[in-house]
């Protein structure tokens, strides 16, 4: 993946609501997953995580 020496990548983010509703994001930044994730899908944001890729075998 390139991006510009100014962009920031995308990163994935998990964002879980009260309701237990969990949307998967890509944002450059857990405010802007939760911020996104709160567009697509009302209520109450309980936390945001980053989303780390784990090899198993």
């Amino acid at each position: 993946m390139t991006t510009a020496p100014d962009e920031k990548p995308l990163l994935p983010f998990r964002v879980h609501f009260e309701d237990g509703t969990k949307l998967d994001v890509q944002a450059v930044d857990a405010k802007t997953a939760a911020t996104e994730a709160g567009q697509r899908h009302p209520g109450i944001i309980r936390k945001t995580k980053l989303i780390r890729e784990t090899e198993q075998g």
